[in-house]
């Protein structure tokens, strides 16, 4: 581990306990002080804080497409999934974005939309969107694909295990939102509010619920901790890897790492302005999301320094066996198989030759 790594982990602890120190005292004080439904800035990110989360699928799918071989059965097998996954990603992402603005996510009464059957547009505009983005990104030159097929790899293991550890928070904690509180709506009872170190697994649900003034449903009321949002947005730190892949961007490193941090922090207050999240909630949505991104990383890195023959079948640039951390260029012709070849006879000197005869 280098000394730079060390530090950054050191002041990344040091402020995660500083900030968890500080919402275990004030997460409702926090909220009651900045929570305002009419925020524009709190509804912006609250419409498109979550879909970094969804849109980094179709993205990863479509430079995994382009980076399978053509040949052999297992090639356009995977050919066939990445083209999937793309089409799903692209299904999933149009479908969040279409519920929130025709009012879908909503109860009935509260931002009604005279349109109706979502998925139905979802798939029509998904799949002209997967026809568009792997035509165009197939235009990229082959080494550029290969990199960005690791980038790829890493942006669909970082939300995996996101989104494992997210959901399953959730269920457990089953924590009260502050906008389904009284005093989230304009009262002063806090009736209902656990702090994050209490997990309710589910035995709250129902008994001092109070209706959200914005109107969202109340299967949604119970999954405050952690901030789903918040974890979707880390997922940028993924980005940190860009530089190690392309040599030209690894002046710029810290500037990446600053985009991440920065767009983290902007959709973690906006959860808390929009009332939907208190401050531990964002800092342990914020934290899964980096550290699931780290981790997708490392393995990532890992998988391909070992050459593993099965990812390499996923992801051709991993077929080299001594690949270093950071990425070379590999020429297309590399990444198929060699034939074996004899060694060659070692020369005979002439001295040993006039020995012989």
């Amino acid at each position: 581990m280098t000394k730079k790594k060390l530090i950054g982990i050191i002041i990344g602890a040091v402020c995660f306990v500083a900030l968890l120190l500080v919402a275990t005292f004030y997460d409702l004080k926090i909220n009651a002080a900045l929570g305002n439904a009419d925020s524009v800035y709190g509804q912006f990110f609250r419409l498109f804080g979550e879909l970094t989360g969804w849109i980094v699928i179709p993205i990863a799918g479509a430079f995994l497409f382009h980076a399978t071989p053509k040949r052999g059965k297992g090639g356009i097998i995977f050919k066939v999934v990445w083209t999937l996954v793309t089409f799903v990603g692209w299904i999933l992402s149009l479908k969040y974005v279409l519920e929130e603005f025709t009012g879908s996510s909503y109860m009935d009464g509260y931002y009604s939309s005279p349109y109706s059957h979502v998925i139905i547009y979802a798939i029509v505009f998904g799949a002209i969107l997967t026809a568009a983005h792997i035509f165009g990104t197939g235009r990229l030159p082959k080494e550029t694909i290969y990199k960005l097929a690791m980038f790829a790899a890493a942006l669909l293991l970082a939300v995996a295990i996101s989104q494992v550890f997210t959901n399953v928070m959730k269920l457990t904690w089953t924590r009260q939102r502050f906008r389904n509180l009284p005093i989230g709506n304009g009262g002063s009872d806090s009736t209902g509010y656990t702090p994050w170190y209490h997990p309710n697994f589910g035995k709250n649900k129902g008994t001092n619920y109070f209706p959200d003034s914005a109107g969202m449903k109340e299967s949604d009321a119970y999954k405050s901790f952690p901030s789903g949002h918040t974890a979707g947005a880390a997922l940028s730190f993924v980005i940190v890897m860009l530089p190690d892949l392309f040599e030209k961007l690894k002046k710029y490193k810290i500037y990446f790492l600053l985009v991440a941090i920065v767009y983290t922090a902007a959709v973690a207050v906006s959860r808390i302005v929009n009332r939907a999240h208190y401050l531990s909630d964002t800092l342990f949505g914020g934290y899964i999301g980096m550290l699931s991104s780290f981790a997708a990383i490392a393995i990532v890195k890992k998988l391909t320094t070992w050459g593993n023959k099965k990812f390499s079948r996923l992801i051709p640039c991993a077929a080299q066996a001594d690949a270093p951390a950071e990425i070379t260029d590999i020429p297309e012709e590399a990444l198929e198989e060699a034939p074996e070849q004899a060694p060659e006879e070692a020369p005979v000197e002439p001295a040993a030759e006039e020995a012989a005869e």
